[in-house]
């Protein structure tokens, strides 16, 4: 779980300072997801987590982005 959480905030930060290429990052965060829904009962909606983050490049508060983003991962930590 730290390692998928620690993915994602990296994937806000390329956001925040404008990187263009973060199609590692959205693999190796899926990848963690998808180990962590197959080992334990944690599942995130991998579709919704990446549209909250893609929308970082399309609208001007980042700070609510940021916010939902982390609400999506961090709901599923609450039902475990």
């Amino acid at each position: 779980m730290i390692l998928a959480y620690y993915t994602l905030n990296d994937l806000l930060l390329g956001k925040v300072v404008g990187d263009k290429e973060n199609k590692k990052e959205n693999s190796q965060l899926e990848t963690v997801l998808q180990n962590l829904a197959n080992e334990t009962n944690f599942k995130v909606n991998i579709d919704e987590l990446k549209g909250s983050i893609d929308k970082m490049g399309l609208e001007s508060d980042r700070e609510s982005v940021i916010e939902d983003s982390r609400g999506i991962f961090m709901e599923q930590l609450k039902q475990l």
